[in-house]
């Protein structure tokens, strides 16, 4: 038998460090950010959480940036 770490299936690995680091982070940062905003959309005018504009506009440049700076192929 292997006592080796990486063998191991519960062993800490610095991915797993990076994710709970980062939903530490986002629990945090939704916490910090919980009071309602008034938001007007294209349609209707609502009360939004913050955190939930931040993340939607976050995702949506991250969407924009990923095509953006996707390479075309064949060429």
């Amino acid at each position: 038998m292997s006592s080796h770490p990486s063998s191991r299936t519960g062993s800490l690995t610095a991915g797993r460090v990076v994710v709970v680091v980062l939903v530490i982070l986002l629990v945090l940062f939704a916490v910090l950010n919980s009071q309602s905003v008034r938001m007007h959309w294209i349609v209707a005018t609502t009360s939004t959480p913050l955190f939930v504009i931040l993340l939607l506009f976050a995702a949506i440049g991250f969407v924009v940036g990923w095509f953006v700076g996707r390479r075309p192929r064949g060429r």
